[in-house]
């Protein structure tokens, strides 16, 4: 799933004098350029979202990169557009398959996700499970395990068994064990993400399907 770009002009904070009554026409103008600057921020994040949900990931990385720049001088650098802009950042690394840029990236942003948001919030654990993914592209299977397994503590005990990214982290555990040759392991997990999307989605959902395709892989594949 694709981490969204936030619109959040409203959560822009205006620079202030600590004397209102005391501001100079300098300072108004500056004010004023100021929300130029954010909302001109807002608009491009909205571009940029939409050429990511149009697959247009070499476009969107670029300008990603461009608009971090500016929002971490306009913004600062944990400020939560700048965040959610590194989030989407990294999800179009993944997808143009440059997976240690990607992995450089997460290890910056999830430190700052987990002061601003804390370490069990959603966006936290989004990163830390793309982190996993580029991890285990780099062939890095240990290591990914690993993330996968301390993410899916986190959310079982936060969110619950049944929660779908639980499920989805259990499915990406599940691939990672297949990749590392542990089947028996692979496929308790799989079993876990097919009868827990059975139940909350119904067997015909695509996801479902997927689960349980990954069973039956598993299932009749050698040791």
């Amino acid at each position: 799933m694709l981490p969204p770009l936030h619109e959040a002009a409203s959560r822009f904070l205006l620079l202030t004098a600590c004397d209102a009554s005391a501001q100079t026409d300098d300072t108004a103008l500056t004010k004023a350029h100021d929300t130029a600057d954010r909302d001109t921020l807002t608009s491009r994040a909205g571009v940029i979202r939409s050429k990511m949900a149009q697959g247009k990931f070499a476009e969107a990385e670029g300008e990603l990169r461009e608009l971090i720049v500016v929002e971490e001088r306009v913004l600062g650098p944990d400020h939560y557009d700048t965040l959610a802009a590194s989030s989407g950042r990294v999800t179009c690394l993944l997808e143009l398959g440059k997976y240690a840029e990607a992995e450089q990236v997460n290890r910056s942003l999830i430190p700052l996700q987990a002061h601003v948001f804390g370490p069990e919030h959603l966006n936290t654990l989004s990163s830390r499970s793309q982190l996993a993914k580029a991890l285990l592209d780099q062939g890095k299977a240990e290591e990914a395990e690993q993330e996968h397994r301390a993410v899916l503590a986190i959310r079982e005990r936060v969110y619950g068994a049944e929660q779908l990214d639980t499920l989805q982290n259990c499915y990406n555990l599940a691939l990672c064990l297949q990749a590392e040759k542990k089947k028996a392991e692979a496929l308790i997990f799989a079993q876990r993400t097919y009868s827990g999307r059975l139940k909350v989605l119904g067997k015909e959902h695509p996801t479902t399907l997927k689960a349980q395709s990954l069973v039956e892989s598993l299932t009749t594949s050698k040791p």
